[in-house]
């Protein structure tokens, strides 16, 4: 693995911003960033966590009529009624299980269309693009495991983010706008080349993928009140007219935190930054490995002559994105 891992860095690199070019072009690839763990949890309840087949199966249409259906909850048999715009959004509802996120039994009333674009689906999304990866190992697909590789570290990565876990992901139920990129890109860019140590060992093998996807999910989602308040603590520590500056990113001219700021949420973060990079790290590793392992440690071929595709293409022309995460309203 090491030797071919090596050898296609540079296109893993490149395929890796794939799921967040797709955001442009395609409208259900957005709920696979986030999953918005404080809306479940203000519910008492949390998404189903399993395989995503058996999530979807947790729930059956008992009938449908007018603008409402009746779902069954195979694990309490308590039915929930669900007011949806049309027959097309049922359809979709089924036949798309990869763009929903599912409500457990007693969160009744709640539209179709909100369900699937409002809460999002990522560690689902961990799980199916692991599956996909183990599949191209098992085949000895080189540039099948190349493109899924690199997906599925993006989402793993998003895992690690606990502003990709929560309803207030850029702060705009706070007043703190900006707080998600502030977060995920400007602490980064600022000090992880010369600052962080991103050298974490060895990869390991994982058990349950599906607990695992979880546990980082919700391990991110406890950090995200830590984050919030941090923010307020560098933004009252920091004089308003020296938290931004205006700068030269490529050809625009834009205004972003200055340095003096990004230190101080940096500080009051106490590290968190460079912690969760280092588990992404490590988690992205790991999840290869399995894998690789699961799939019966096949050869792969480092001498791979891999070959854009016409989707490659598309995507790669792309606007570069600005690390937040596109608004769902």
């Amino acid at each position: 693995m090491l030797g071919f891992f090596k050898a296609n860095a540079d296109r893993i690199e490149e395929r890796a911003v794939l799921p967040d070019n797709r955001r442009y072009v395609l409208p259900t690839e957005g709920i696979r960033h986030y999953i918005d763990l404080d809306v479940w949890l203000r519910q008492g309840y949390l998404p189903p966590k399993r395989w995503w087949k058996y999530a979807v199966s947790y729930y059956e249409i008992v009938h449908l009529h007018g603008d409402t259906v009746e779902l069954i909850g195979q694990d309490t048999l308590a039915v929930d009624k669900c007011r949806c715009v049309d027959s097309v959004a049922v359809a979709s509802f089924w036949k798309q299980p990869e763009a929903i996120s599912l409500a457990p039994c007693g969160m009744a009333g709640m539209e179709l269309r909100h369900l699937w674009i409002e809460h999002g689906v990522l560690p689902y999304q961990i799980m199916a693009m692991y599956r996909l990866l183990e599949e191209a190992f098992m085949r000895r697909d080189a540039e099948a495991v190349v493109r899924y590789a690199a997906e599925l570290g993006h989402y793993v990565a998003d895992a690690h983010v606990p502003l990709h876990t929560h309803s207030n992901y850029d702060g705009q139920f706070s007043n703190q706008r900006g707080i998600h990129a502030f977060w995920e890109s400007r602490i980064p860019e600022l000090l992880a080349e010369r600052e962080f140590d991103l050298f974490v060992g060895k990869a390991t093998y994982i058990a349950d993928i599906t607990s695992w996807a979880w546990e980082i999910v919700k391990s991110s989602h406890q950090l995200t009140t830590a984050v919030f308040e941090a923010h307020r603590q560098a933004s009252q520590r920091t004089p308003t007219h020296l938290q931004y500056e205006v700068v030269l990113r490529g050809e625009q001219v834009v205004s972003q935190e200055s340095n003096r700021y990004i230190r101080q949420f940096n500080d009051a973060l106490n590290g968190m930054v460079e912690r969760r990079m280092r588990q992404a790290i490590r988690a992205v590793g790991s999840i290869w490995f399995t894998a690789w392992v699961n799939a019966g440690q096949p050869p792969i071929d480092t001498t791979l002559a891999f070959q854009h595709t016409s989707e490659d293409s598309l995507y790669l022309q792309l606007p570069a994105h600005d690390c937040q995460r596109p608004s769902k309203r």
